[in-house]
């Protein structure tokens, strides 16, 4: 919506050439107990959409369950 170019195949390729055990950060902080850093990492996203009125589900599904892990 303010114009960030987006090469979704080119994302895919480098997604799936990372090792299948690699865990991001925020995985490794639920595991540990730690707060995760939702705010940081997916705040963004959830507010973009809410100011351009764009439905952003995955996000917003993803951080209700990374909450449920707590």
């Amino acid at each position: 919506a303010v114009g960030a170019r987006v090469d979704a195949d080119e994302t895919v390729r480098t997604l799936r050439g990372f090792p299948g055990a690699l865990r991001s950060s925020m995985a490794k902080d639920v595991a540990a107990g730690r707060p995760p850093e939702l705010d940081a990492i997916a705040g963004p996203i959830l507010r973009g959409g809410a100011a351009h009125q764009i439905p952003v589900p995955v996000t917003a599904e993803l951080v209700a369950l990374v909450q449920q892990a707590r």
